[in-house]
């Protein structure tokens, strides 16, 4: 399976804005996880992503890891803040990519979000503490 879209020609190239909060989510669970990184999006059959620092690259399992779009060249330098949308340039392999591309993006979102919690420690819930104090005052 190719892991880098470079030796493919897109058929567009466009400049997109990816919502910040998809954007930190994403970035958030690359930072936790050993590069590139691959996740599965339960919501389409066959499409994987592989993740790294340059670029989010979704590939076509069924049709030999061949690529259907990937986003590249993020624009962070130029955000002001975490609430910003992020520029990147959006490559489109297949024909139905801009089709797919809104879609993709928000099941790439949540499957490093399903991700990150299955990996949090799971930890008993806080209870009320009474100080040696409330003894006094607790209703009998």
């Amino acid at each position: 399976m190719a892991t880098d879209g470079e030796h493919y020609t897109p058929l567009r190239v466009m400049r997109k804005s990816i919502a910040a909060e998809d954007y930190n989510r994403i970035r958030l669970g690359l930072l936790r996880e050993r590069l590139p990184w691959e996740i599965r999006l339960e919501r389409f059959h066959c499409l994987v992503c592989v993740l790294d620092d340059g670029q989010w690259l979704c590939l076509d399992e069924c049709n030999n890891g061949l690529p259907v779009l990937a986003w590249r060249n993020f624009s962070t330098r130029r955000s002001a803040s975490l609430d910003a949308p992020v520029e990147c340039d959006l490559y489109l392999y297949h024909i139905q990519a801009g089709l797919l591309m809104g879609n993709v993006l928000e099941a790439l979102a949540q499957a490093v979000d399903r991700h990150r919690r299955a990996r949090e420690p799971r930890s008993a819930p806080v209870s009320a503490i009474r100080s040696p104090d409330d003894a006094d005052e607790a209703p009998q």
